[in-house]
């Protein structure tokens, strides 16, 4: 299932102008006509659709995932390495002062 937020380049959260307006943005740059792919303008006209349409939209983010479920997916393994190596020592450090 194709992320129809991250398709247009938008949050969650954004209005419908900005919907519109990153929707107009990617379609210059996409359409077939502009040398752009048929499959790729096909499915940013069926994201701006879902999301232009405040029922629809409703209904689309009932199937999503809940954000901070999502933003912990999204750390990349090399990301997650360097969190997890910066807590230990801030852990290490704290155990010494404590002492």
């Amino acid at each position: 299932m194709t992320d129809h937020y991250r398709l247009l380049q938008v949050r969650r959260d954004a209005s419908q102008q900005v919907i519109a307006a990153a929707y107009r943005r990617l379609m210059r740059d996409t359409h077939p006509d502009h040398g752009g792919d048929a499959d790729t303008a096909r499915r940013l006209i069926e994201a701006y659709e879902t999301l232009s349409d405040p029922v629809s939209r409703a209904r689309y983010d009932r199937t999503l995932p809940t954000e901070p479920h999502e933003r912990s997916r999204s750390l990349g393994p090399e990301i997650a390495y360097r969190v997890g190596r910066s807590v230990g020592r801030l852990v290490r450090v704290a155990r010494r002062e404590a002492v």
